[in-house]
């Protein structure tokens, strides 16, 4: 999405210009050259990741610079400023919340149908995804769970296969299988962990050493 100057002849090199463009979906095109819906305008600034600026307006123009730049947006407090006016006043509408309505109300989702991100539905009661395997406790709109990298089934509550031990602090899910480059097969192991305590109160009489299996390299 972009805006394009209307009237330009004020643009000239070796002099200050400022340039003021208003928020309205009037102002603004699609990159195919079709006119900005309100829809449209609402999508990019719910995910807006970068705003661009030209830099070069003039023919034969060598350089630029840019300064006091600013946008003016609505808060829900007394700025001592004017009254953003253009901003719409809540809408009790159901399922609905936010100044456009843009969000869904507690106890809606999102559907897969309707404008913007979707229309918000009542949402239904879907079994909670796996803390361990899922991105997110949360199943998305149909309940579908999101998996991580190694996870899998409905909850994304299984290790898939080549893999073991999930764990809710491993960002991937489970750990992929290292056996020595010998096979990929392995599952989760049934050990439990123990402690190996020294006792050093009769000196140096206890020591603990550590020794590899491998007979032709040996690490102590």
């Amino acid at each position: 999405m972009m805006h394009r100057p209307r009237d330009t002849s004020s643009f000239a090199s070796d002099r200050n210009i400022r340039y003021t463009v208003d928020t309205y979906e009037g102002n603004y095109e699609e990159s195919d050259g079709r006119p900005a819906t309100r829809e449209s305008l609402m999508m990019a600034l719910a995910n807006l990741d970068t705003m661009l600026i030209r830099a070069s307006h003039c023919h034969g123009q060598q350089s630029t610079s840019l300064g006091d730049v600013s946008w003016e947006v609505a808060v829900n407090r007394d700025t001592q400023e004017r009254l953003a006016l253009e901003n719409r006043a809540r809408l009790f509408i159901t399922g609905y919340t936010g100044l456009s309505c843009e969000e869904c109300a507690p106890g809606y989702e999102r559907s897969r149908q309707g404008p913007y991100l979707g229309t918000c539905v009542p949402a239904q009661r879907y079994p909670q995804c796996s803390a361990a395997g899922a991105l997110s406790t949360q199943p998305a709109y149909g309940g579908q769970c999101q998996c991580k990298t190694y996870a899998t089934g409905a909850l994304c509550d299984q290790c898939p296969a080549n893999s073991f031990y999930m764990s809710a602090s491993n960002p991937q899910g489970c750990i992929p299988c290292f056996c020595s480059g010998v096979t990929q097969h392995c599952s989760s192991s049934n050990y439990y962990r123990t402690q190996v305590q020294l006792d050093y109160s009769r000196g140096a009489s206890d020591q603990l050493e550590i020794t590899t299996s491998d007979a032709h390299s040996p690490f102590r």
